[in-house]
Order: C-alpha cells, then structure tokens, then sequence
C-alpha cells in the first residue's frame, strides 16, 4: 500500500497542504505514519515507511480498508488527543487537549454544524458545552482558527 503527500520543497522536509501550500503547523515528513480504520477509530499500520524521495508512505498489508496518512501519535504533531473520549469521571480520556501554541481561538462543532464551545485560554475540552451542560455523545468537528488560518478535525464523544 503507498499513499502520497504532497511536498513541494523536498528540501525542508516539510509537509505541504493539499493546495501546495505550507500548513500552519509545521509537520516534518519523517513523523508521517500509515494508518487503517478499524470502524470506530484510526489505528497505526506497524511497519509503515516514509519515502521522502517519492513523498510516498507504504507498508504492507493483508486487507483492504480505509487508510491515511497522519503523523506519528507521539504528541509531537498530533492535535487533538485523545481523538476518541469518555467523560465519565474515571481517569481515564474524560478530556480531549490540543496541542497548539500562541494564540489561538478553538471552536467544537456538533455535526449539524452548530457551535457547541469555544475555547480562548483553555486547549482542554471536557465534554461540555458552552452553558456548562454535558454534550451528547457523538462526533464534533474542531476548529483552530491561528494566525488567520483554519486547522479542522475530529473528535468523538462517548457516554
């Protein structure tokens, strides 16, 4: 399996947007990983290789499900985590962090497109919404508004 990025410079060793431009935050192709969905969340394909001369990623595999490209989960690039929640009180995943710096404006959308919370000074959602109350389970869509640009993912809730 190879799937490709773009990199429009190979001598930065930088990731490209779709559009060819930079992204906001800086993501270094070697913290690229192949990953499958096994239905319910992502999950790293082991094994996988980063070819910055073909701007490729591959790995061997022995079925044929949903993958992407995303950077490592080693908290060095990754936005949102968990990407998969549950805050419930135990301890365990009852809060999503993002991982941005400066100054930045986070906003959690329902999938309906309706504005859930916004987050100024605070880089942790709890799983409520913006009058306290707890937010159904389900998946939002986050919005990093930074330095005049959008960075947009997801983020699922469960009860």
């Amino acid at each position: 399996m190879f799937i490709y990025y773009n990199d429009s410079n190979p001598a930065d060793g930088l990731v490209e947007g779709t559009d060819g431009k930079p992204l906001s935050l800086p993501i270094d192709e070697n913290n690229l990983g192949l990953y499958y969905h096994d239905g319910a969340t992502w999950l790293p394909v082991h094994g996988s290789i980063v070819n910055p001369d073909e701007n490729s990623v591959s790995a061997s595999v022995d079925s044929l499900v949903r993958f992407a490209i995303f950077v490592k989960n080693n908290n060095t690039g990754q936005i949102a985590s968990p990407e998969l929640f549950t805050p419930n009180g135990d301890g365990y995943h009852d809060w999503v962090s993002f991982q941005v710096e400066g100054n930045a404006k986070i906003q959690i959308f329902d999938l309906r497109g309706c504005l859930i919370k916004t987050l100024a000074d605070i880089r942790i959602w709890d799983g409520t919404d913006d009058c306290g109350e707890l937010a159904e389970s389900g998946g939002y869509v986050y919005q990093i508004h930074k330095d005049g640009e959008f960075i947009t993912g997801t983020v699922v809730l469960i009860r």
